[in-house]
């Protein structure tokens, strides 16, 4: 499953040491660079589509769609350092996540409590699912961190909804600042593991 070539030194012999471990050096800034990137765009483009959804403005189309896509760029990371099949259940996973985000976005906008609280509910089951998948990848995963990270997140957007829909804008963007911390930590803790997965 895990592509060790990736980080791994290289094997052919032809490289000095010295290039070998600066080779390995800059894959592993990659590894943090990607991976905080993918994630930290994925929780900048729901903030766009619950800021479009719920002031009503014209463009939400696009950013749904954009937001959507991330979820192609999350799966392609992994699949860079594992393989495609781990890629494409990581990008199912998120796609799901992202659909349910803005369906409780349009629930709360339009005061559907019970559609509000049954997606939330499934919001939960997704981080269950993404847990339980991240586990299965290797040793190195934590339940307990996992689902720490993935609850704040679902928390976070909640409250982002929930001020940006009550006019608290001060409130909602530090809602989303701590979604974005969150979000950065969670992609350097997969990023740590990844790496000693594969070294």
């Amino acid at each position: 499953m895990i592509k060790k070539n990736n980080l791994n030194r290289n094997a052919g012999g032809l490289k000095s040491v010295a290039a070998d471990d600066n080779d390995a050096e800059r894959r592993m800034i990659e590894l943090y660079c990607e991976m905080q990137g993918v994630f930290g765009q994925y929780v900048f483009w729901i903030r766009e589509m619950l800021v479009f959804i719920i002031s009503g403005v014209k463009g939400r189309t696009e950013v749904i769609e954009k937001l959507k896509k991330q979820s192609d760029l999350i799966g392609a990371a992994f699949g860079v350092y594992y393989d495609e099949t781990v890629g494409q259940k990581i990008r199912r996973l998120y796609y799901d996540q992202s659909l349910l985000i803005i369906e409780l976005a349009r629930s709360y906008t339009y005061e559907n409590t019970r559609l509000y609280d049954g997606t939330l509910v499934a919001l939960q089951d997704n981080n269950r699912q993404l847990t339980e998948y991240y586990l299965s990848l290797g040793e190195g995963y934590e339940f307990e961190v996992l689902s720490e990270f993935l609850t704040k997140n679902v928390d976070d957007t909640a409250l982002q909804i929930r001020r940006r829909f009550d006019g608290e804008f001060d409130g909602e963007l530090s809602s989303f600042d701590s979604a974005y911390g969150n979000i950065i930590s969670m992609a350097d803790y997969l990023s740590d593991n990844i790496a000693k997965t594969i070294s």
